[in-house]
């Protein structure tokens, strides 16, 4: 009986353990369950959320940002005593080391937007330039830098952006600098290249020297400025103005001088007046010159022109109403000795020497440059005399003449002559 009892406890109690054996599991999984629904749907609201932040507000988006070659030129100028330490550049993530007066061309990937390029001593880091750089495509920029004691120069040459020229419009490929002292005609051609169409040529008639070479470009003005650099894009339309030096005898608004003191030196006056008359010269005087036989000018032989204050010029413009002043020559006899040699019949003689062997150009300075001067027992001149001599090629160069020269005045002779080189 007792045992019947007691196996009734043990099956009761198993069945209890059993029974709340399942209800805890039954639990579990309902937590599990709950679990895993807030769970997700603190994920679905999460991601509603995120997608709602996408959408409204891109920039939370992980967009990839746009990255851009930029191909950097450096002119560094160099200094000869001072200031001569390299210069850092720092750019982006990239450090760069400039060697003093050394140019440079390199190249980076940088990301869309503002950037600031450093530029520091690379001995003293307190001295340091900056400027920044916009970047919003593939491009090519250049600097200029300079050093100093206190501070680094850095100017901007040009912003050349890889973008696509309208079909009305002309990018500029350098500064003037491509177009000045070039011959207007070259430089002409370029700009029709370029794609300019309002070309309009502006001449300089200002030459009479060598300065500068006929056709030379003065300055290129575009849209009414010269201060554009590479990367400018005009309006292909816009006025360009090429101005150009030529010869100022070419001016068709001036006169050409028929006569300059040289070639005119031995025609009579009168017809040098005639041409100068004939040229279109409206102010024309003559004045005489008196002279001795002694030096071997030809009466009524021109000695010189004047045009407007200065020595006539065969190839440079003039006015109409400007004044020419013709000197010609008064010739009176002087009584050469048929026995003796006076100083002038010396001088006279020694520089026609010289005219003979120095055909493109001779010339003594008598009245400054006189070194030495001595009559010798024998009666002839001993003469020391500072010179200038001209060379085929036009160039002049200051030297010393010496010799001696005997006979008369009316057969003066040069028995030595020497000149130093």
């Amino acid at each position: 009986m007792e045992k019947n009892l007691d196996s009734k406890k043990i099956e009761n109690s198993k069945k209890s353990t059993n029974e709340n054996n399942k209800k805890t599991n039954k639990k579990f999984v309902i937590f599990i369950l709950a679990l895993l629904i807030i769970v997700g749907g603190f994920t679905a609201i999460s991601n509603d959320n995120q997608s709602q932040i996408n959408y409204n507000n891109n920039v939370y988006q992980q967009i990839p940002v746009n990255q851009y070659n930029v191909k950097i030129h450096i002119d560094f100028t160099e200094n000869v005593l001072f200031s001569k330490y390299n210069v850092i550049l720092s750019v982006g993530a990239e450090k760069i080391t400039l060697t003093h007066g050394e140019n440079k061309d390199l190249e980076v990937t940088l990301e869309e937007g503002t950037h600031t390029l450093y530029f520091k001593n690379a001995e003293d880091s307190s001295i340091q330039t900056e400027t920044t750089l916009d970047v919003d495509c593939n491009m090519e920029v250049g600097y200029s830098i300079s050093c100093h004691y206190d501070k680094i120069s850095v100017t901007n040459l040009y912003i050349d952006k890889d973008e696509a020229v309208g079909e009305n419009e002309a990018e500029i490929k350098n500064d003037k600098t491509e177009f000045v002292s070039k011959n207007y005609k070259e430089v002409i051609e370029k700009l029709k290249e370029i794609g300019f169409t309002n070309i309009v040529e502006k001449p300089i008639y200002d030459i009479v020297s060598s300065v500068y070479s006929e056709g030379e470009v003065e300055n290129v003005t575009i849209n009414g400025i010269d201060t554009y650099k590479r990367g400018d894009i005009f309006d292909k339309n816009v006025e360009v103005v090429v101005s150009y030096h030529l010869l100022q005898s070419s001016d068709p608004s001036k006169i050409k001088a028929p006569y300059d003191s040289e070639s005119a030196k031995e025609v009579n006056y009168a017809d040098v007046v005639k041409a100068f008359e004939d040229a279109g010269f409206k102010n024309i005087i003559t004045e005489e010159k008196t002279e001795t036989d002694m030096w071997g000018n030809k009466d009524g032989a021109v000695s010189s022109i004047i045009i407007a204050g200065s020595a006539a010029d065969k190839n440079k413009g003039y006015n109409s109403y400007d004044e020419v002043t013709i000197y010609y020559y008064d010739i009176t006899s002087s009584g050469r000795s048929e026995t003796q040699l006076s100083s002038g019949y010396a001088q006279l003689a020694f520089e026609k020497y010289g005219e003979s062997i120095y055909k493109y150009g001779f010339k003594c300075h008598w009245l400054i440059g006189l070194i030495n001067e001595e009559q010798r027992p024998d009666g002839s001149w001993f003469i020391k005399v500072e010179v200038t001599i001209k060379n085929a090629f036009g160039t002049e160069y200051d030297t010393i003449a010496e010799g001696i020269v005997s006979g008369s005045d009316a057969n003066p002779k040069v028995t030595q002559f020497y000149v130093s080189q």
